[in-house]
C-alpha cells in the first residue's frame, strides 16, 4: 500500500496538541487534520506548530489528497500537481486512510 498508518488530529484541538506529537514523534514533517466524521481538512506541518491559543485549523496548509482506488501514475500525477509535498494523505470513500510519502512514489 502507499499509505501508512498515523494518527491524525481532530479539528478543534488545540495547536499545542501538535507541537507535542512533533516532540514525542521526532521523525514527524506534517500531521493530517480531519473533522468528527474522518474527512481530511488538511496538514499541520512541524514549522507552524506554535502559538499557545492556536487551534490546529488556524496553522493547517491544503493537503495533498490519493485516493485508495488511484494508480501509482495517477498517484504521482496528483502529487506533482500538488506541489510535490514531502507528505501527502490517503482517502478512501472521502476519509482519512494514511499518510504516503513522496520518496515511496519514487
Amino acid at each position: 500500500s502507499l499509505f501508512r498508518a498515523l494518527a491524525p488530529l481532530s479539528s478543534g484541538r488545540p495547536i499545542a496538541d501538535a507541537a507535542a506529537r512533533f516532540q514525542s514523534e521526532p521523525e514527524l514533517s506534517a500531521l493530517p487534520v480531519v473533522d468528527d466524521r474522518g474527512r481530511v481538512l488538511g496538514l499541520v506541518e512541524r514549522a507552524y506548530a506554535w502559538g499557545a491559543q492556536a487551534r490546529v485549523e488556524e496553522r493547517m496548509r491544503r493537503a495533498v489528497l490519493v485516493d485508495s482506488a488511484a494508480t501509482l501514475a495517477s498517484a504521482c500525477t496528483a502529487v506533482l500537481d500538488g506541489g510535490a509535498p514531502p507528505l501527502f494523505v490517503g482517502i478512501r470513500d472521502g476519509r482519512y486512510l494514511g499518510v504516503g510519502v513522496l520518496a515511496d512514489l519514487l
